[in-house]
């Protein structure tokens, strides 16, 4: 680079690098193609057949089509249109390549299988055919007490004691069953990781169960050697430390569960889900409240972590997200909560994942506590937990904080701060390390449950698409600043081109319409193989 030309010698890098220079000579207007190879072979005949093969533009052409073809098939053809070029573009393919490829090889080092499962529960709401044999695959995992292993490492288990694992698989079970519209999907068999079958229905029950049976302090579920937070790992390793955001995150699974077991008509176990999503809330609202928020944990100990009373891990932002997400206070703490989040942990960068961030190792919290202040979990802006966040803000309709949500999220926005990433793809965080060069930088791309959750928040919450049993519900978020934008998504057969007018942004849908004529309520009808124009009016 400094040179300004190559100079024919090796790279003695650790992992291989390669620098191509071509001279090419071009006529105003015209035109070349260059085929490039790139390959590892350990034959000359091998790299001879390659050159081969591709040597003519026309067969690189031909399977760049085929590729495209192939991918489109996957990502589906829903698209939005906000004003943005890049944005619509990220948002219509990029993203949603990013979640295809997840459920495939989440996370490279390693099959994880709450990453897999979320990215499953995204890649449903455009392609529920991949999704059904994704999830076949994945809750062969699983064991048949319900519990969830953290990984899989070419097929053998690596259990590692997590808590969290199963209670991500109700909410994708359910994303699929409201897409196809059919509950026959829960009588389907599946296979748990010891050779036994039971239904796609029981799979669920059981990862409910599990987690309500594997209870400590305060009538919490335990967080054991982690929870969705990898790094937490010493907070309940002694097995009586207690997850507030898993018991929340179970509420929700608890919910989903309930669901399913209405539209499929299991109306004592609908009856008996509700009984305990009340004794769990209560539970919560009981032992949990701070006084202005949520706390994260009780250690082993009994310990509070995520209190005004903690000097370091004051504040933590996943279990005020959660409690909008779960439905818990509702007399107002929940809004209480995430004022307290607005005004503590935002910064340039988003919003911090916690107050005060760790500064020291600490065994009874575990690896987050020796990252740097602001790395990741530990006060970094971490991206997976700011999703949660502008779910629950539009869930809140604070169409001012999505708007700024989306702004620090989107790889490609940078009307927050100037962003160093790959613009079609997220990562899993900013680092907001205090008077550091890495301040604003990213952290890994690709691996991040980021994607699948993104999705969701734009087409279910913030563009307002909630798929139900009965059909799409219409309930949109809009950031203030879009005015008229459209949102084309499929469902069951029905593809709803839906065109937003924010006549008075922040104001509630006052009417909907469908191909021209008034609709009475929020419910869009299905029209199976048909295109269908939606009018939302807002203000």
């Amino acid at each position: 680079v400094v040179r300004g030309a190559c100079t024919g010698s090796d790279q003695e890098m650790e992992k291989a690098v390669m620098a191509l220079e071509l001279h090419v000579d071009l006529a105003p207007g015209g035109s070349l193609a260059v085929p490039v190879v790139a390959g590892v072979d350990t034959a000359r005949a091998g790299i001879a057949a390659a050159i081969a093969q591709w040597r003519e533009p026309a067969a690189a052409d031909a399977e760049q089509a085929a590729l495209e073809a192939s991918i489109g098939g996957i990502i589906g053809r829903d698209r939005i249109s906000t004003g943005d070029a890049d944005r619509d573009r990220f948002c219509g393919v990029w993203l949603r390549r990013q979640i295809s490829l997840g459920t495939q090889w989440a996370r490279v080092r390693h099959n994880g299988y709450r990453d897999q499962m979320q990215d499953i529960g995204g890649l449903a709401l455009f392609n529920p055919a991949e999704a059904r044999r994704q999830l076949h695959r994945v809750l062969s995992y699983q064991y048949a007490s319900g519990y969830a292993p953290r990984t899989w490492i070419d097929g053998a288990i690596r259990d590692k004691d997590f808590s969290d694992n199963h209670v991500w698989i109700p909410a994708t079970v359910r994303a699929l069953v409201l897409e196809a519209g059919d509950a026959a999907l829960l009588d389907e068999q599946v296979p748990f990781n010891d050779g036994t079958t039971a239904s796609l229905y029981e799979h669920v029950r059981r990862a409910v169960e599990w987690s309500w049976n594997d209870r400590d302090q305060h009538g919490l579920i335990r967080m054991r050697s982690g929870d969705w937070n990898d790094c937490m790992d010493a907070v309940g390793k002694g097995g009586h430390g207690v997850s507030v955001w898993l018991s929340m995150a179970w509420c929700h699974a608890n919910d989903q569960l309930l669901d399913l077991a209405r539209i499929s008509g299991r109306i004592d176990d609908a009856a008996l889900c509700a009984r305990r999503g009340a004794e769990m809330r209560a539970a919560v609202e009981a032992s949990a409240w701070d006084g202005g928020w949520y706390v994260r944990a009780f250690d082993d100990a009994g310990a509070v972590l995520g209190s005004a009373r903690c000097a370091e891990g004051t504040l933590f932002l996943l279990p005020q997200a959660w409690a909008v997400i779960a439905g818990l206070g509702a007399d107002g703490r929940a809004v209480a909560a995430m004022d307290a989040v607005d005004a503590l942990l935002e910064c340039e960068l988003g919003t911090r994942k916690v107050l005060n961030a760790y500064t020291r190792p600490s065994p009874t919290i575990g690896f987050m506590g020796g990252k740097t202040p602001g790395t990741h979990e530990n006060g970094g802006v971490y991206l997976h937990a700011a999703v949660f966040k502008l779910v629950a803000d539009c869930m809140l309709k604070r169409h001012d904080r999505v708007a700024a949500g989306l702004a620090s999220l989107l790889p490609m926005d940078h009307s927050r701060f100037a962003k160093r990433c790959e613009p079609y793809v997220f990562c899993n965080s900013w680092f907001a390390i205090p008077g550091s060069h890495r301040w604003g930088q990213p952290g890994q791309s690709w691996g991040t449950g980021t994607a699948a959750w993104f999705h969701l928040a734009l087409m279910t919450h913030v563009f307002g698409l909630r798929p139900t049993w009965a059909g799409i519900e219409v309930d949109p978020c809009l950031p203030p600043a879009w005015g008229d934008c459209v949102a084309e998504r499929s469902f069951r057969g029905t593809i709803y081109r839906v065109r937003y007018q924010q006549r008075r942004p922040g104001s509630p849908v006052s009417a909907i319409s469908v191909d021209g004529a008034p609709l009475a309520g929020t419910l869009l009808p299905l029209h199976p193989g048909r295109t269908i124009d939606v009018q939302v009016v807002i203000g």
